[in-house]
């Protein structure tokens, strides 16, 4: 058990005898061990040095491990100026500001990792002098992670249903792509361009059932809140023979929607959407 340091026997008008001094001394050479508790401010100047996977807690925001570990009271802080060498892990509770430049090297395959809590919230937030530059959310759904501009509105954001948005946030331009088994008979290829946010679309694709393929391009354009839309199509020259598979653009409800007709089972198809 560790010894504590006593002022017994310390008195006005009594000898100071050699232990009253040298208690100090080995305690703070750690000639023995001593228990130190502080209250109030500590100002350290020079190097601290702890004990590795041994947790020496000082009062005021100070705990050191193997160099130092943060787990203060919220809205507190770490009033650390200086260079630090880390060795083995660091744990961070709560919020974390650093100011000036931050590098982590490992030669190991993992070595920086953010955990999330599934909040709404990003994760890892990135800013810069004039605001927001780039950010990811653990929601898992709606919007994934955005790339912001000097204004802070997004030029680049990826969403959970397998889209992603580049661009002018004013007029962005959606891109994703899609596979569909189709048979004989209709199917549904992609039916999420939204008509509301995008005027026009454009369909690039593969079509190959066994020895039979070809690709091609559908072009579309609609007046948003009307019923009115036009495509064309243009198409590499068969493999075999593809004319047993059509394809259609049609408005249903909110979206224009890609729609396949086969007049035999097996084929399948890919396309990269694109809409404007």
């Amino acid at each position: 058990m560790a010894k504590i340091l006593t002022k017994t026997g310390i008195t006005t008008g009594n000898t100071v005898k050699a232990f009253h001094v040298t208690q100090s001394v080995d305690a703070f050479t750690g000639t023995d061990a001593y228990d130190i508790t502080i209250s109030g401010s500590l100002t350290v100047t020079g190097s601290i040095t702890g004990e590795p996977l041994i947790v020496n807690p000082l009062t005021s925001s100070y705990a050191i491990t193997a160099s130092y570990a943060l787990n203060v009271p919220t809205g507190t802080g770490f009033p650390f100026t200086g260079s630090a060498k880390i060795t083995g892990s660091l744990a961070v509770i709560g919020p974390s500001n650093v100011t000036g430049s931050f590098t982590v090297s490992s030669s190991g395959n993992q070595q920086l990792t953010v955990a999330g809590s599934g909040s709404s919230n990003p994760i890892l937030s990135i800013n810069g002098s004039l605001g927001e530059l780039f950010s990811v959310t653990d929601s898992l759904s709606g919007s994934l992670f955005s790339v912001n501009d000097i204004s802070g509105t997004s030029i680049l954001e990826v969403f959970s249903d397998d889209t992603v948005t580049i661009g002018d946030f004013a007029a962005p331009v959606l891109h994703t792509s899609v596979t569909a088994n189709a048979n004989s008979g209709a199917t549904v290829i992609y039916d999420g361009v939204p008509t509301s946010s995008y005027s026009a679309a454009f369909f690039e694709y593969t079509a190959k059932s066994a020895s039979n393929a070809r690709s091609g391009k559908i072009t579309s354009v609609w007046i948003p809140g009307t019923t009115n839309i036009t495509s064309s199509q243009t198409s590499s020259p068969d493999i075999g023979d593809t004319s047993g598979f059509a394809f259609t653009v049609i408005l249903s409800g909110a979206n224009a929607v890609l729609t396949g007709s086969a007049t035999s089972n097996s084929w399948v198809v890919k396309t990269s959407v694109r809409a404007i």
